[in-house]
């Protein structure tokens, strides 16, 4: 885990995300080279704008909310069922950080990815030929949507979100939603200064990476989704007698999967259809879901409206 520079923000009102959640309709190997994938995925470059780009095999990047060799070797079921889908090769990959993700898809070195909501909003503001097509469907919930959570060690003496002046605390990426733009939300309603009120600031790199370094003691208290807590909990790393939720955040619209809208017609239209109709098995391998209610919903840019404003609010400075 790493510490970094820090931001000074203004004060806003979390309350945004509850209210404007009605408008979100409910229905990870790492490349060595990514400019060889680039290459090997297209034929040809457009001549114009209004050009379709015809590629011969599809790299998907998958943003690293989880790590390690158990992420990656879950992928062989959705390679093959895109695969057979898409009638192209497809080659899913685990990205080494949010920000290299993004800027893969920025730079047209790929040009399918799933992403979490302040990366597409990120990724979308640097090339705006980025379109998010699908979200997952919460299988506890039935919904498209998810939650953020900070976890405390009992050690430390933190109770409540107030109690985190002082302490050491780590977020996720400053990319990510759940992980960094949310919790520092319900922060700055509390008139809480990271900058000033936290005796370090770290960030971990992925969610999974934040659950381990508040094990390891690392942190005092930790971000991350409802869902790595879960999973840390019910594994034996983060157990309810040593560590403590001591927040939740209001739902959160979820990740989408994003789309370079320069391919064709044709293969968008079979990437979607091909996403909604997935089995629940080929879903978890992305969304990490045990549950076989899970699956994707349609979504557009307008739902990620949400994720702008609260980024906005903050007084975040670009993206």
């Amino acid at each position: 885990m790493k510490t970094i520079s820090r931001h000074t923000f203004n004060p806003f009102s979390f309350c945004l995300i509850l209210l404007a959640l009605a408008l979100l309709a409910p229905a990870c190997r790492p490349s060595a080279d990514f400019n060889s994938t680039q290459e090997t995925q297209a034929t040809q470059t457009p001549a114009s704008s209004d050009a379709e780009l015809e590629i011969t095999e599809l790299a998907i990047a998958i943003l690293p909310a989880q790590t390690g060799e158990d992420a990656k070797a879950s992928f062989s079921s959705l390679e093959a069922y895109l695969t057979e889908q898409l009638g192209i090769p497809v080659t899913l990959t685990l990205a080494e950080s949010y920000d290299a993700t993004i800027e893969m898809m920025a730079d047209e070195r790929v040009y399918v990815a799933h992403l979490g909501p302040f990366s597409y909003i990120k990724a979308k503001t640097q090339n705006d030929a980025l379109e998010s097509i699908v979200t997952s469907i919460q299988a506890d919930t039935g919904r498209p949507w998810y939650t953020s959570v900070i976890i405390a060690s009992n050690a430390s003496g933190i109770q409540e979100l107030a109690d985190i002046k002082g302490k050491r605390f780590s977020f996720v990426s400053e990319s990510s939603t759940s992980g960094f733009l949310v919790p520092t939300g319900a922060f700055k309603d509390l008139e809480i200064d990271p900058d000033v009120d936290f005796a370090t600031i770290g960030f971990a790199g992925s969610h999974d990476q934040n659950a381990a370094a508040l094990a390891q003691g690392q942190t005092d208290a930790a971000a991350m989704t409802a869902q790595t807590y879960q999973e840390a909990k019910q594994s034996g790393q983060l157990p309810e007698d040593t560590f403590t939720l001591i927040w939740e955040s209001d739902p959160i619209p979820g990740g989408p999967i994003v789309i370079n809208t320069k391919l064709s017609e044709d293969l968008q239209s079979k990437l979607k259809e091909a996403l909604v109709n997935a089995p629940p098995e080929v879903v978890n391998v992305i969304e990490r879901s045990n549950d076989e209610g899970a699956g994707y919903t349609l979504v557009t840019d307008e739902d990620y409206d949400l994720i702008r404003r609260l980024h906005d609010s903050l007084g975040i400075e670009g993206y």
